[in-house]
């Protein structure tokens, strides 16, 4: 009996010298969500203060350099900040950064996070006793350093009901570093599609999906589906997603994909992009879904769309597929 006793015991010890060498990896994990959490809550603090000090001093220049790289290179930023700072009646008088982040997004791998994204709320009182809410969304940590900053803001009034306030923006919401190219395309796909022209939406698609047998047909399916001509603003730049016309669509990069090659040079990109609401003039509104390489050095044959849905948001039964998913580990 004693040995056992003397066995169970060897063996409690070394199931609990397991989860301590577990514990001490968890903790050890370089960016573990609790230590990102406790960084990202300083640097909003640090943002809300500097916009603070900016707003008050109407420093341009101060905000500007908050912003991540894609969004300092927007066409327009200077002024965007400028109608901010102009958008207040009178002058900041008090101000409460919230308590906590207002919104989180998050992905890991293994414990460790790999992307991080927040928002953060500033309530503003001016001295002519007008209410704001200044927001500003961040990416703290990205797959591509281009986006990884303050992303976009907003001032809004924070005195006036939902449905006759004003607000303000400044940057852009990024999805991914391809947001303008996806926009682009999206637009091309979605007038091809209007037009019924079949060769015109074959130029956006890869080779390698134009192989299929079943390609004219599909094409010819989404054609019979869609009903009407696109309503949309259609813009150079393919940044859809702030625009006040209840007509336009919104394009999000669901997720990406970057090969670089030794100098870290993009060699392939791959995306998935979600675009909706499609509005015509005949009532409809679809969804429109695809994957596509914006660019594949060594694999051109996959260079272009390789899968497409279109979808009719009032009635989900209703939707049609064109090509294949192609998306190379």
């Amino acid at each position: 009996m004693k040995r056992v006793l003397t066995n169970i015991f060897a063996i409690l010890l070394c199931v609990l010298s397991i989860f301590g060498l577990f514990g001490c990896s968890l903790r050890d994990v370089p960016n573990a969500i609790s230590s990102v959490r406790a960084r990202a809550d300083k640097l909003r603090h640090e943002m809300s203060e500097t916009m603070i000090t900016a707003f008050k001093t109407k420093d341009v220049t101060a905000v500007k350099d908050l912003f991540c790289p894609k969004s300092q290179q927007l066409d327009g930023i200077d002024s965007q900040i400028e109608a901010t700072f102009d958008f207040m009646e009178g002058d900041i008088s008090s101000y409460k950064i919230s308590s906590s982040i207002g919104y989180e997004g998050c992905s890991t791998d293994y414990g460790k996070v790999t992307e991080y994204e927040f928002n953060s709320d500033t309530f503003i009182t001016t001295d002519l006793g007008r209410q704001y809410k200044l927001s500003i969304d961040v990416i703290y940590i990205g797959e591509d350093s281009s986006i990884e900053g303050l992303t976009s803001y907003y001032i809004r009034e924070f005195d006036r009901g939902d449905d006759d306030y004003k607000i303000c923006r400044a940057g852009y919401g990024w999805t991914s570093p391809y947001d303008a190219e996806c926009g682009v395309l999206s637009a091309q796909l979605i007038t091809a599609i209007a037009s019924k022209d079949a060769n015109e939406l074959k130029s956006l698609f890869c080779a390698k999906a134009l192989e299929s047998e079943t390609m004219d047909a599909e094409i010819q399916s989404v054609f019979d589906m869609f009903e009407g001509e696109p309503i949309f603003n259609e813009r150079a730049d393919g940044l859809y997603n702030y625009s006040d016309a209840e007509d336009d669509f919104s394009c999000r990069v669901l997720g990406y994909d970057i090969t670089k090659d030794k100098s870290g040079a993009p060699i392939a990109v791959w995306v998935h992009v979600l675009t909706q609401p499609v509005c015509t003039d005949a009532g409809e509104k679809y969804r429109l879904d695809f994957v596509a390489y914006l660019c594949s050095d060594k694999k051109p044959e996959i260079e272009g769309v390789s899968y497409l849905s279109l979808e009719d948001l009032d009635n989900d039964d209703n939707k049609v597929d064109v090509g294949e998913w192609i998306h190379e580990e």
